[in-house]
């Protein structure tokens, strides 16, 4: 991956989680993760992500139809463009 890609490239409407150690550019970091679930009724339910514990209770539950797993994401907005990118309702 080129310099350009990795420090200065956008992947769908947030940038990506940067190292500052990859060049002199002095960059954000974006450590927020997040996951979501489709409920049953369709409706996504975007959420933080902390720890496994949050998908083993959402994969038992009888009201999650999918799961869509950990990724970071720069605030609430972008995570949801995400998901929304992920299940191909953008």
């Amino acid at each position: 991956m080129s310099h350009s890609e990795t420090c200065h490239g956008w992947y769908g409407n947030y940038p990506p989680k940067m190292d500052e150690n990859l060049c002199d550019c002095r960059h954000p970091t974006y450590d927020l993760k997040w996951w979501a679930y489709i409920h049953v009724n369709g409706s996504i339910q975007l959420k933080r992500y902390f720890d496994v514990r949050d998908l083993t209770e959402a994969a038992e539950s009888p009201f999650v139809k999918d799961i869509i797993q950990p990724f970071d994401a720069f605030d609430r907005e972008a995570a949801l463009a995400h998901v929304k990118q992920v299940m191909g309702i953008a």
